[in-house]
């Protein structure tokens, strides 16, 4: 596995790191599949699921895109008096460029910032 960003989200990733070691695209997957609280969003070359408990945005690349596989998350968590903190990270694996997941990268958090929550980054 190669990643660009560091493993550092609260939550589910930090139980998905420990749980499985080394993570992978699969061992991702499977983790956030078999969770009842994330709900799917099917698109043409991504799949995003939302995890209301954990405040995750889970994206995973889809056969064809040139990113694939990758995975990337968005957490958002209220801080308080209403303000919203972001952290996103990201993961590429063998058969992706890194090139290609900057793209896929840069998809993700400007989507993101248009659905973001008011007084969110």
């Amino acid at each position: 596995m190669r990643s660009g960003f560091p493993l550092a989200v609260p939550g589910l990733l930090l139980a998905l790191s420990a749980a499985a070691g080394e993570p992978t695209y699969q061992g991702f997957l499977d983790q956030v599949t078999q969770s009842p609280d994330c709900r799917m969003q099917d698109g043409t070359d991504m799949t995003v699921y939302a995890c209301a408990s954990t405040g995750t945005w889970w994206y995973f690349t889809k056969p064809g895109n040139p990113a694939h596989p990758s995975v990337a998350t968005r957490v958002v968590t209220q801080t308080g008096r209403g303000a919203y903190h972001t952290s996103e990270h990201g993961w590429w694996f063998a058969g992706s460029s890194a090139a290609a997941f900057q793209v896929f990268f840069q998809q993700v958090t400007a989507q993101d910032h248009q659905n973001a929550p008011p007084n969110s980054p």
